[in-house]
């Protein structure tokens, strides 16, 4: 092994050291000599014949705290926070009719069932909405009635809002396909027979 890779082995444990010793202990003086046969030598203490060697001092950089949020603090996929609160009601949405339920009515009213939980709060009311729009007049509920709707398939949701019908909680809404016949069918309410008319 060459003089020259012994020596700049030694040198980088003895900076190797300096990088490891506390941030507060005074820079080390470290010595350097070349000896005969051209091979630098270092060391932390005098050497003869050697000279010392000024080292500059290595940038610091302050530490920074790195603050991660709390997962359990975020709202629910259904609900709106108040401020930096949890939602009011723990689970809110439609019971009936099911998600992707078929209809077939023309004319009928569309009956709808909400569920809640904790019950609605002092000055809170319930409102149905259609196609994210509001169907009706909030109140209690739980059981409302929605339509007659168009043929096609409909999105009905809940919402908890406060006395002035501002919204303070969505709930999960589910979709309904409303079917109805064809003019041309012999069910369609226009090609109904009409109802005997009662005797004098």
């Amino acid at each position: 092994m060459s003089g020259s890779l012994i020596a700049s082995r030694r040198l980088g444990g003895v900076l190797l050291g300096i990088l490891l010793m506390p941030a507060a202990a005074p820079a080390a003086e470290i010595f350097k000599r070349v000896d005969e046969h051209g091979n630098v030598h270092y060391s932390d203490s005098p050497l003869e014949g050697g000279e010392a060697v000024d080292l500059k001092p290595l940038p610091t950089m302050p530490m920074t705290t790195i603050r991660i949020p709390d997962r359990g603090s975020t709202a629910t996929d259904t609900g709106k926070k108040r401020g930096a609160g949890e939602a009011e009601y723990d689970s809110l949405g439609i019971s009936s009719p099911a998600n992707d339920t078929s209809i077939h009515s023309f004319s009928e009213a569309i009956p709808v069932t909400a569920s809640i939980d904790p019950p609605l709060k002092a000055g809170h009311k319930l409102r149905v909405l259609v196609n994210g729009k509001a169907s009706g007049n909030p109140g209690p509920g739980p059981v409302f009635s929605v339509g007659p709707l168009e043929r096609g398939t409909h999105t009905i949701g809940i919402e908890v809002v406060d006395g002035s019908g501002t919204p303070i909680q969505g709930g999960e809404s589910v979709q309904v396909h409303v079917h109805q016949p064809s003019v041309l069918s012999p069910n369609h309410p226009k090609n109904r027979p009409p109802k005997p008319k009662p005797n004098p």
